[in-house]
């Protein structure tokens, strides 16, 4: 009963936004989706519809918190927008990339490789050199985010960046958990990054010591070839798990 008074509230409450979305405010538009995204709730269909046209007009005067929250709740959401909408995201976003804190950067590149389309080269080297600036105020969930959207869009950052996620990887190697681990060295395989040797290895045997029977999974799965990828050493022990 209460899930159906939450469900018929919860569409009341679109039909409202619905009626007052022409009214709302950039912030108040990227809101709305930072809200959506941490309901983990897409919104119906004719909400979905205005929402996407309302915010497509109103990206080139987001606060680029607000551009790091909607692309970000997209991608929570796997709402896949129209290349025109991710075309007008990045013309609006480019100029603001330095002021997004290492958070909404981050959370920005993440949404965006989620999003189905990649960026150019010349666009993807201007964020590469924000995100190297911010590299030293990134947490673990920042790290490896950033590492995977690379991978997607199949972009090998320069010598400043690997630098930096180097020395940044390494002050926080033992704070990081076992899927980012397992993350990042997938990212580091797919991109054929030259990270330090030792510190690939640090990090594969760190990753490969978080691993046990019971927790054996598709996850453990790529571990394994992204740590055959770079020549990490394996042990027997470990080995013997996937017999």
């Amino acid at each position: 009963r209460c899930g159906h008074a939450l469900g018929a509230w919860f569409s009341e409450a679109q039909r409202v936004l619905l009626l007052s979305l022409p009214h709302c405010s950039p912030r108040t538009t990227a809101n709305l989706w930072y809200s959506f995204g941490r309901l983990h709730r897409v919104p119906e269909p004719p909400l979905l519809q205005a929402l996407l046209a309302h915010s497509q007009q109103q990206l080139p005067d987001m606060q680029p918190q607000g551009l790091a929250n909607t692309t970000w709740a997209l991608a929570c959401l796997g709402i896949v927008p129209s290349p025109c909408w991710v075309a007008v995201l990045l013309e609006a976003a480019g100029p603001k990339l330095g002021d997004m804190n290492a958070q909404e950067l981050s959370n920005f590149v993440w949404g965006l490789s989620k999003l189905g389309h990649r960026p150019d080269g010349a666009w993807l080297q201007q964020m590469v050199h924000q995100s190297s600036l911010k590299l030293p105020d990134y947490n673990p969930l920042n790290l490896a985010s950033t590492a995977c959207a690379l991978a997607t869009f199949r972009f090998c950052p320069g010598l400043a960046w690997q630098q930096a996620f180097a020395r940044r990887l390494h002050e926080i190697l033992h704070s990081l958990r076992h899927i980012h681990k397992i993350r990042i060295l997938q990212a580091v395989a797919q991109l054929a990054l030259p990270l330090p040797r030792p510190l690939l290895a640090q990090l594969g045997a760190s990753a490969t010591a978080d691993v046990t029977q019971v927790s054996m999974n598709e996850a453990s799965v790529v571990l394994l070839l992204a740590t055959v990828a770079l020549r990490l050493p394996i042990s027997p022990q470990w080995l013997e798990m996937f017999a």
